[in-house]
């Protein structure tokens, strides 16, 4: 959508992460799509769940992907800096292979249906902090899709365990310009 600012407007973009086994989700508004963006959300996920995934598995936009020529990829050198110092390796989506990619897609719908319908977002922080609460209270509250038995944010603190360790310090990812 679109937020009113000072001037005009700005695109309104949802970045959304969310860790296989658990389906615990991390999303967050921001107005840009720019790699410094994406870096910013990656070290804020990873917070959130005090811990990395082994692997970051990314479709394949162009703020990732430079080049690819079949299995040869050039990611951007940015986003493999913050990679190396967060000891995660950068993955892409297979083409044309939408199972790849379906537990973000249904996540996507979920947070779709369940929170933007109805909602208007008049501003990043208020929205970020409305989002926050509906994926601590709801979200995660859910049965979760394969162990219907246990919820999401059971299943979180089993996987908690297994993340990687955050780097001391966390990576700055503040940018002025």
């Amino acid at each position: 959508g679109k937020l009113p600012v000072r001037g005009g407007t700005r695109a309104l973009w949802l970045f959304v992460m969310v860790l296989a086994y658990s389906r615990a989700i991390w999303a967050e508004f921001v107005i840009d799509l720019t790699v410094h963006s994406l870096t910013r959300s990656l070290v804020r996920a990873a917070q959130c769940f005090t811990g990395c995934t082994r692997q970051w598995l990314f479709d394949n936009p162009k703020i990732v992907v430079l080049e690819r020529q079949g299995d040869a990829i050039r990611f951007h050198p940015v986003l493999l800096e913050l990679c190396g110092r967060m000891r995660v390796q950068p993955r892409l989506c297979a083409v044309r292979r939408p199972q790849h990619k379906g537990k973000v897609e249904r996540a996507v719908r979920y947070l779709r249906d369940r929170f933007l319908a109805g909602r208007t977002i008049v501003g990043i922080d208020e929205g970020n902090a409305q989002l926050r609460r509906f994926i601590d209270r709801i979200a995660h509250a859910r049965p979760h899709p394969v162990l219907p038995q246990r919820t999401v944010g059971d299943v979180f603190a089993e996987e908690r365990a297994r993340l990687l360790a955050l780097p001391d310090p966390v990576p700055s990812t503040d940018r002025v310009q």
